[in-house]
């Protein structure tokens, strides 16, 4: 979790004084985020191999922060959508709600 596989956006979250990094890793189908005092980042959500479940990504390219609703919208190439994973669970394999689908998903 200290490589990242071809970072292609990230997003800036503070909590509590703490900042929090959230990276898309196209390559490795996930999302990441790393504290600003750690040398390995916590998988947030996928991870779970290329795929077209909900608890897998196909090309994960960009990811914002919703913090009133405490979660991840992440746009996905390879499948077409966006998805809405929560954000209080790092490293626990949860899955995504389809929010919207059949677009470009670039952003």
């Amino acid at each position: 979790l200290n490589q990242l596989g071809y970072p292609w956006n990230l997003c800036l979250v503070e909590a509590n004084g703490e900042p929090t990094i959230y990276i898309s890793e196209y390559s490795n189908q996930r999302i990441t985020a790393w504290k600003s005092d750690s040398g390995d980042g916590m998988v947030a959500a996928g991870g779970k191999n290329q795929g077209d479940r909900t608890d897998q990504f196909n090309g994960p390219a960009n990811v914002l922060i919703d913090e009133r609703r405490n979660c991840l919208f992440i746009a996905e190439q390879g499948n077409r959508r966006v998805t809405c994973w929560p954000r209080a669970l790092p490293n626990r394999r949860v899955h995504g709600d389809v929010v919207i689908s059949e677009i470009d998903a670039w952003g």
